[in-house]
């Protein structure tokens, strides 16, 4: 791993945003009352783009976020994509932070 693909310090502060994105995509994902998991996968996309928290990009093959430094792809759906990068972020909070 070089220095440009180092990923950024897990700080306590980056770890609280962390966890609660976590906490965030487990709450709209499982509501059942809301719409279909597409489109509130979509929507939340949506929103961490317009926000700036995260970089979404996609292609006809995949869907890419990066959030708070952790990258995640998925080719089906926006869903996926949203727990690949949830998935991610405890690998990265199982790992620790500084302090």
């Amino acid at each position: 791993m070089n220095l440009l693909s180092r990923h950024p310090m897990m700080t306590a502060e980056r770890a609280f945003h962390v966890e609660a994105c976590c906490a965030w995509i487990d709450q709209k994902l499982g509501d059942n009352d809301r719409m279909l998991p597409r489109y509130v996968a979509q929507n939340m996309l949506a929103t961490l783009s317009n926000l700036d928290i995260a970089t979404v990009t996609s292609t006809p093959e995949e869907l890419r976020i990066t959030m708070y430094g952790i990258s995640a792809t998925a080719s089906s759906s926006p869903a996926a994509v949203l727990r690949e990068w949830q998935a991610q972020a405890k690998d990265r909070l199982a790992a620790g932070w500084q302090q």
